[in-house]
This record gives structure tokens, sequence and C-alpha cells, in this order.
């Protein structure tokens, strides 16, 4: 992924200020609009945990072999 850092951060604001840290700490992405909204705090609850245990669980596969 260290190839894609001007591709994926270039237009921000981290990718026009680049540190010495570039390219060392992971990134993970949490779209907070994609939680199921309910009338009960438990739905809300479930697809709040269910998406960023998804994500989770994706990075840890990803880069198992860094962690």
């Amino acid at each position: 992924m260290k190839e894609r850092f001007d591709e994926l951060f270039g237009h921000t604001w981290i990718g026009q200020h680049p540190t010495p840290l570039k390219n060392v700490c992971m990134v993970l992405h949490l779209d907070f609009s994609v939680v199921e909204l309910g009338k009960q705090l438990e739905v809300i609850q479930y697809s709040f945990s269910r998406i960023c245990n998804g994500k989770l669980a994706g990075l840890l596969g990803r880069y198992a072999s860094w962690i």
C-alpha cells in the first residue's frame, strides 16, 4: 500500500503535508452512514458493532503478518 499513498491521500491535508511517519501507520476507514438506525437503541448498537467488527476483522486479516 505504500506505493498508493499519493493516490489514496494526495487530496487530503496529510497527503499534502506528509510527515516522517508517512506510510508507517495503518488506516481504518469507518463509514458510519451505513449504520442501521432504528427506534430501539439495541438495533443501532448491534449495527454499529457489526460494522466496526467487520472492518476490524478485515484489517486484521489484511495485515496479520504485520501485527
